[in-house]
């Protein structure tokens, strides 16, 4: 289990440098309210800061990485970027692709696992056993239709 505080103590620079943006006084960068764990994995909203700043806090975790073997990014889809695209998400593969496996959750989430052993299944794609059971019971299913629809 990753201890919140900890990671919270690392980010302290990037809570100081997301101080100085533009738009800080309505929607500041804090670890407290862009930090969370969720199904054993960190999550880092990325929300909220310029692309040195996110390049900033990517090298933070990075060099400090939770114990947990992946952390969860939320990056969004560029929707305020303009023309130049998703410039966090840019800056998040650049920074991290050479240092683990990169693995697109959903359009704007991006997985980092940098120990796959740690990591919990979910966020390597892996099924759960309850998932197996019930492809295993469709097919099961599937197989008495087909032998039903023979039988006649």
């Amino acid at each position: 289990m990753t201890d919140p505080g900890a990671l919270r103590r690392t980010l302290a620079d990037v809570e100081h440098a997301a101080r100085a943006l533009p738009w800080a006084k309505e929607r500041a960068w804090t670890a407290a309210t862009h930090c969370w764990e969720q199904g054993g994995v960190t999550v880092l909203d990325l929300h909220d800061l310029d692309a040195a700043v996110c390049r900033a806090l990517v090298r933070a975790v990075r060099a400090a990485p939770p114990p947990n073997g992946a952390v969860v990014w939320v990056h969004g889809v560029g929707r305020r970027s303009g023309p130049r695209g998703p410039v966090l998400g840019h800056v998040l593969r650049g920074e991290l692709a050479p240092h683990g496996t990169l693995r697109t959750l959903s359009p704007g989430r991006t997985a980092w696992i940098y120990d796959a052993a740690a990591a919990p299944g979910w966020v390597k794609g892996e099924l759960g056993c309850a998932t197996r059971a019930l492809f295993l019971l469709l097919a099961a299913l599937a197989l008495v239709a087909l032998w039903a629809a023979f039988v006649r």
